[in-house]
């Protein structure tokens, strides 16, 4: 078999869907259903897929899947899979909705204060949280449209100390819908 390019990560490697199914001589497609892409023979469907990143392409590059895996560790690194997956689903949909790519969502001035911190760029996200982004990678999606979301502990501060919170004022104000809270996040999205 020719060599495939691929990288080992955390004891995983990692290639191409399209680049091993042909190696292997079957053809690759995108799965809508299931929403991952998958390896056809025939009309079956064989095994789990072997990609990491799915077939709209939305990030282009390692260096942007370690810049999702920063963000979603950093504001997320106390929740669940589940909640994880859904801070990386935002950040999806802001892309859909917006057309701007992976760096130009993450670094809107406001957008995630965590590329503020003096430790951004530090984070070592562990194997709960790459599983969660490459599950997000992979259409996985829990958010029902959310595009923003905010620290429930961090509105009962703000509540508690008189200040208002932005995404609570639009919510009331009907530019923001509360759609629902997982762990310690609160998700909306655009009415």
């Amino acid at each position: 078999m020719q060599d495939i390019p691929g990288y080992i990560e955390n004891g995983r490697t990692f290639v191409r869907l399209t680049d091993y199914s042909e190696a292997l001589g079957f053809r690759a497609q995108w799965d809508e259903k299931r929403r991952i892409p998958a390896i056809n023979k025939a009309d079956e469907i064989y095994g789990e897929h072997l990609d990491t990143v799915d077939a709209t392409q939305l990030l282009t590059c390692q260096e942007d899947i370690a810049l999702l895996r920063e963000v979603v560790h950093w504001e997320a690194r106390g929740e669940d899979e589940r909640g994880q997956i859904m801070v990386a689903n935002v950040i999806f949909n802001r892309m859909a909705n917006s057309g701007q790519s992976l760096r130009e969502v993450i670094f809107h001035p406001g957008a995630f204060t965590v590329v503020t911190l003096p430790q951004f760029g530090t984070a070592v996200p562990n194997a709960r949280t790459v599983d969660a982004v490459n599950a997000a990678l992979n259409g996985r999606d829990y958010s029902d449209g959310a595009t923003f979301f905010h620290s429930i502990t961090g509105i009962q501060r703000a509540e508690a100390d008189g200040r208002e919170v932005w995404h609570e004022s639009a919510a009331n104000a009907g530019r923001l819908v509360r759609l629902h809270d997982h762990g310690n996040h609160r998700f909306y999205r655009e009415a």
